[in-house]
């Protein structure tokens, strides 16, 4: 049911008539009545009877409007309740993240959840996966947002999404534009890559050493506003996910290919679980895979959805 013809309708019920409601509602007198010919063919009922100077309620009229002032009044103290229950809750939440996935994710989840929860406080850690697991394990963070991460007993992952990996070559190479590059062709480019230990590096020595395939590895760097000005400058190449240079690759200095080989990183939600987690947590959790689903339907971020765990447990103040 539309809510907004909830209210039409104790304008009308209020005023005695469709006139005088259409001009405090600030609405033409035919579109309000349109409204309650609507609201009165969706509940099957007659809700005014019609005379000289107005309308008057019927029985199923004042029976609804005893239950939409009462229904009304209670979702206009909704938004009030949420925002003290909210305000109820202080602290910090620690963020860790690669710079790339925060970039895409980051600023949407927190303008939805601040609001809801003023007093918390919002620290934000970027490194590489591999780093932003060990901060999880460390207690340094309370979620990460990381690749592949490992199965550790304690530790409670949802599937967020699936990024195919790509080639960033500089604008310049001879590599054919816009075409497929199989791993077999990109290994013999001269690559820089990050340097171990790291997760994506980890999981593409791996399927290298399983094709028996030789890398022609020039360079080794820890991060990718340095991987991109080498690349920028002609020095190599390197394999990533789109996102990952999605917000600092230009097209006139960087060429991005897509890869065909069977490797993708699936991007997950990780905190470390001994129980339900505090409800300012376990919401900013939920808004995660919310947030990704729909900048994926968007088109700005280049991934496919993954099917999700159970939602993680809110402990709630006592």
């Amino acid at each position: 049911m539309d809510f907004r013809r909830l209210r039409y309708f104790l304008g009308i019920a209020d005023l005695g008539g469709m006139n005088r409601a259409a001009v405090a509602l600030r609405m033409t007198q035919p579109a309000l009545s349109r409204q309650m010919q609507q609201l009165e063919a969706e509940l099957g009922i007659d809700l005014f009877e019609r005379h000289g100077r107005g309308v008057r309620l019927t029985e199923a009229g004042r029976r609804l409007q005893e239950k939409a002032r009462t229904l009304l009044r209670q979702i206009d103290d909704l938004g009030p309740d949420v925002r003290q229950a909210g305000a109820e809750h202080s602290g910090t939440i620690r963020i860790g993240t690669s710079p790339a996935v925060g970039a895409h994710l980051l600023p949407t989840l927190l303008q939805r959840f601040q609001p809801l929860y003023p007093r918390m406080r919002i620290e934000v850690q970027s490194g590489f996966s591999s780093l932003v697991e060990d901060w999880l394990l460390a207690g340094k963070i309370d979620i990460g947002i990381l690749h592949n991460p490992e199965a550790r007993r304690g530790v409670r992952t949802v599937p967020l999404l699936q990024e195919a990996l790509c080639v960033i070559a500089p604008r310049a190479t001879r590599l054919p534009a816009g075409r497929a590059i199989t791993l077999q062709q990109a290994v013999r480019l001269p690559l820089i890559l990050p340097r171990q230990p790291n997760r994506f590096r980890t999981y593409l020595d791996a399927e290298v050493s399983r094709l028996g395939l030789g890398m022609n590895l020039t360079m080794e760097v820890d991060g990718h506003a340095v991987l991109l000005a080498l690349i920028r400058q002609g020095l190599g190449c390197s394999i990533d996910t789109v996102s990952a240079v999605a917000f600092e690759a230009r097209p006139e200095e960087i060429r991005i290919m897509p890869l065909r080989s069977r490797l993708a990183m699936v991007l997950h939600l990780v905190v470390r679980h001994d129980g339900q987690l505090p409800e300012p947590l376990a919401r900013l959790a939920a808004m995660i895979p919310e947030i990704c689903s729909e900048r994926i339907q968007a088109g700005f971020w280049p991934a496919r959805s993954v099917s999700q765990n159970a939602a993680i447990g809110v402990r709630r103040k006592a």
